[in-house]
Parts: structure tokens; sequence; C-alpha cells
């Protein structure tokens, strides 16, 4: 009878590790941002959809997102002097998607100054 009781409560205890592994397995994203020229951008406004979840390009135009539930995310960048753009990514558990963002520069006019 006393083995029986320690079976069943090993085998509880092998469950419920494995629900509460399973409900901690979280993904992320790893991304970078570029311009046309393929050159690093710093200072992008990323922003992760759904959720209210912001980040800013470093230096490198590099960006990440952690500890993300599983599920796809659209992933948009701004920056002024820039086109806005935006991406979808699926992220999966205990695995880091990649994603590479391109901004188009926006071409400057200057208005002409009468005197």
């Amino acid at each position: 009878m006393k083995a029986g009781v320690r079976l069943v409560t090993a085998l509880s205890a092998i469950a419920l590790a494995a629900v509460s592994a399973h409900a901690q397995a979280t993904g992320a994203i790893n991304g970078k941002v570029v311009d046309q020229d393929g050159r690093p951008i710093d200072g992008v406004q990323i922003a992760l959809s759904p959720g209210a979840t912001r980040a800013i390009s470093a230096s490198d135009g590099a960006f990440f997102f952690l500890n993300l539930a599983r599920g796809t995310y659209a992933v948009s960048a701004r920056r002024i002097g820039y086109r806005a753009t935006s991406a979808t990514v699926e992220v999966r558990d205990s695995t880091t998607a990649t994603l590479k963002l391109s901004l188009v520069a926006i071409p400057r006019e200057l208005d002409s100054v009468r005197i």
C-alpha cells in the first residue's frame, strides 16, 4: 500500500513539474534595423503587437523582446526621416525568432526662401 502511495505521489510530482515547465516556456525575438544600404540605424522605435511592448534599437541597430508567449506578432519600426515598416513573426516555445527590418530614408526637400 505504501509503495502504491509513493508511486502515485511521484507520478503526480512529475506531472506537475511537466505542466509547470510547459507553462513557463517562452520565446524571444532578436532583430536588427538597417537602412536601404544595409547600415544599422539606432534610435528606431520598435513596437510589438499584440501588447504594448516597446523597444529602441541600439547603435548597431539591434533590438530584442524576451519572455514572449507562443504566437504570431506584428513588429513595427519607425524613426523620423524614414518610412515606417512592419513585419510578422512567429514565436515558438523556447526559441528565438530572428528578424531584420529595413527602413528607407525619406528624401529631404527644402522650401525655397524669398528675400
